[in-house]
């Protein structure tokens, strides 16, 4: 009996540590594992709060990151902005903090407080030296997109990547490249796009990130869309959804559906994108996302315009004015005023369609494919008006900006 005992109590327990256990989910992260990573470091954290600080703000933050990237910024803030480090932990850790802090402010649309994180983090990098500096850049770019900023962007970006490189910091270079190809897109470059996604495609499937690898190819599925391919890319769009859907990434999950229905819209299959339109727009709104929200109310408000709803269009053009104008993304609100712009015109309202597409057509955010959509309709009023030399006029800019 004695002996029993002993042999029991000499026995090593088998419990991971806490190192091991962070590992785990890191890994399950960058794997891309999302919904698992998010689980786990939500467990973690409330296992370790109470045995130590120390543990708790790393798996706070660990959860915190995959929250990022499931598009989850409200959940972001709750769990850091009142919680601060321990006097002892090291800088990057609240540099960290501070970055993500940032970019959830900035997605719900709090500048103020996203700069004064940003600055924070910055200072306390420079400072440091601190091997966060990579992140911090394209944390810093990440924002600039928001602010349709995308030349700083693309610099931002540029200089976070040769950070990456420099360093051997895979997963960063690969995300960096991934940042850039989306840049460019947004800028109409899409073979420099397809090039970006292909490089940052071949790194992540050498590291096993799964989730860059969906990210690359619905950024290919935009981009053969936006070239025309519009059967390639709701192919993209789709098989990048379903990777989404099993990786847990919500946000993309989203996003990817409302470019599936972009292309079913294309097609002429104006049913089934009505639906995926319908779906991702319950979707955004479940988790407060104003960006996919404008965008789904916008391309509504089209597809109605397109069916001759035209009460039905202007009703959605209001509700993603609404939601561009408090995500705060010009290029989001360009688009809401080009489909109240074409309204006007439908409804024969000189003023208000020459004014509203105007508006749109000076915007210098506007990309030089949607100022030849203006153009043509402004084209296209001015003839229905019976102002020929008008009309002649625009058709000659939309030929010409569509050639360029």
């Amino acid at each position: 009996m004695l002996a029993a005992v002993a042999l029991f109590g000499c026995q090593r327990s088998t419990r991971p540590s806490p190192a091991a256990i962070y590992q785990k989910i890191h890994t399950e992260f960058l794997r891309g594992d999302l919904g698992a990573a998010q689980q786990d470091s939500a467990k973690a954290r409330k296992e370790f709060s109470r045995r130590s600080r120390n543990w708790d703000i790393k798996f706070r933050l660990l959860e915190a990151e995959v929250l990022t990237y499931q598009g989850n910024s409200q959940k972001v803030v709750q769990l850091l902005i009142d919680y601060h480090p321990p006097s002892f932990s090291a800088a990057d850790i609240e540099i960290k903090r501070q970055l993500l802090l940032s970019l959830a402010h900035t997605r719900l649309n709090q500048p103020n407080r996203s700069n004064h994180e940003l600055q924070t983090a910055q200072q306390l990098s420079n400072a440091d030296h601190s091997v966060l500096q990579g992140e911090v850049l394209q944390t810093k770019g990440l924002i600039e997109v928001h602010h349709d900023q995308l030349a700083s962007a693309t610099g931002s970006f540029r200089r976070s990547l040769e950070f990456a490189r420099q360093h051997g910091d895979k997963f960063l270079e690969t995300s960096d490249l991934m940042n850039l190809g989306t840049v460019a897109l947004r800028t109409e470059e899409y073979d420099e796009a397809l090039g970006r996604f292909q490089e940052a495609s071949r790194i992540a499937e050498s590291i096993g990130a799964r989730l860059a690898l969906e990210l690359a190819l619905g950024n290919a599925g935009w981009a053969y869309y936006k070239l025309g391919d519009f059967e390639k890319s709701l192919f993209d769009f789709q098989q990048a959804e379903q990777q989404a859907r099993e990786l847990g990434s919500g946000h993309d999950q989203i996003v990817w559906s409302t470019d599936t229905g972009l292309s079913f819209y294309r097609l002429g299959d104006l049913k089934s994108a009505e639906a995926n339109y319908r779906r991702t727009l319950s979707a955004a709104q479940a988790v407060n996302d104003k960006e996919l929200i404008a965008a789904t109310h916008t391309e509504l408000g089209f597809l109605f315009f397109q069916r001759r709803q035209f009460d039905s269009a202007e009703r959605q053009s209001v509700d993603a004015l609404q939601a561009a104008r408090a995500w705060g993304s010009q290029s989001e609100v360009v688009e809401a005023l080009f489909l109240q712009g074409l309204l006007a015109a439908r409804r024969n309202s000189g003023p208000d369609a020459t004014r509203l597409l105007m508006q749109v057509y000076r915007d210098p955010v506007t990309m030089p494919s949607l100022r030849e959509e203006v153009e043509n309709a402004i084209a296209k009023y001015y003839a229905r008006v019976h102002n020929p030399h008008a009309a002649e006029t625009w058709f000659r800019k939309s030929v010409a900006t569509f050639e360029a």
